[in-house]
């Protein structure tokens, strides 16, 4: 029996992405993980090696954009449930490509999708993680697996070990918290009303102290 809780991914077999033409050709469930061990999509397939050859994967570019990727695998012995174990662990680590594919918009004729990657600086973001975690009635276990990463993962961030952070991550993060830590670039104003998943309109952010919270 498969428990989602105790799933260690540094354990699973992996390689880089770039070396994905390595990957088993017996049935897996695959999980495209970043520099930050989130969790950005799950797969299942019957050869994996097959299903990632070139550029043919659907998720390939936005995984090749995030750099630093990693593809692990579990083996399955019979290929008859690779539905049934994917379609859960997608439902528990909820992983943000994965939604973008089941969400996804019909395309308008004639638009154009223009895609913007600008990166920013967030003071004291570790320390507002850490605050809101400490205030929130869910455990720390309970967070990570939400937000798509392992607790130790969540530790790095929260200790500031991370450097650069996805935004992907952190909308799970604040999704997780039920919080939002990025203030409007403009009128230096906490900003609730954003549609999630909107992460091309965030441009520019800061956050607030957390003295200033407390005062």
């Amino acid at each position: 029996m498969l428990n989602l809780e105790t799933i260690d991914f540094s354990a699973l077999p992996s390689l880089p992405l770039e070396q994905r033409s390595q990957l088993p050709t017996t049935p897996c469930i695959y999980f495209a993980i970043d520099a930050q061990g989130v969790v950005q999509y799950i797969g299942k397939a019957k050869n994996a090696r097959q299903r990632w050859i070139g550029s043919s994967h659907h998720c390939y570019k936005n995984l090749l954009t995030m750099g630093g990727v990693r593809l692990a695998h579990l083996v399955v012995d019979d290929a008859i449930f690779l539905s049934e174990i994917e379609s859960a662990l997608i439902a528990w680590f909820n992983p943000v490509l994965n939604r973008t594919v089941t969400s996804a918009r019909p395309k308008r004729v004639g638009a154009v999708k223009i895609r913007r990657f600008t990166d920013y600086d967030i003071p004291n973001l570790e320390i507002q993680i850490k605050k809101a975690r400490l205030d929130s009635p869910k455990s720390v276990t309970e967070l990570a697996a939400e937000a798509g990463m392992s607790v130790a993962n969540w530790y790095r961030i929260e200790g500031g070990k991370v450097d650069v952070l996805p935004e992907t991550t952190l909308s799970a993060i604040e999704s997780a918290l039920g919080v939002i830590f990025l203030t409007d670039p403009v009128n230096s104003a906490i900003t609730t009303d954003r549609p999630k998943g909107s992460d091309t309109d965030r441009v520019q952010a800061s956050l607030l102290q957390a003295d200033e919270e407390d005062a």
